[in-house]
């Protein structure tokens, strides 16, 4: 039976050294724990930037429900103005509510359109009031 002849390792070049595999390996476990611990902050911020934005997102919902209640508010109130522009609608309403009555000796005057007054004649048109 023949042996194996056993390599004989090769001598290093100059300036360089060889380690071994066994040696100190101490900061691969903290650089994991560093890793993780990053990581978990990570989700953590994007689980808080999430729900800030959620909340900003139902405020901004909230205030345009409440933007359009008060227009639709608004378009009632403007429609309320416009049947109200006539006297004689705001007559029964001033009885009813305030108690007001219209004396009887009041004459409704009626002013037909007047004809369109240019700059020059508002300024004499103007002084022929007053006497």
């Amino acid at each position: 039976m023949t042996a194996r002849r056993h390599p004989v390792p090769a001598p290093a070049p100059a300036g360089l050294r060889v380690l071994s595999g066994g040696g100190e390996t101490w900061w691969r476990p903290v650089t994991w724990v560093i890793y993780t611990v990053v990581a978990v902050a990570a989700f953590l911020a994007f689980i808080f930037l999430r729900t800030a934005v959620d909340e900003v997102v139902y405020e901004i919902s909230n205030t345009r429900a409440q933007i359009q209640g008060e227009l639709e508010r608004k378009a009632r109130l403007e429609e309320e103005k416009r049947g109200l522009q006539s006297p004689w609608e705001i007559v029964p309403i001033a009885e009813r509510m305030l108690g007001m009555e219209l004396p009887d000796d009041v004459i409704p005057v009626y002013v037909a359109d007047p004809a369109p007054v240019t700059d020059g004649e508002a300024s004499t048109r103007i002084g022929e009031g007053r006497g």
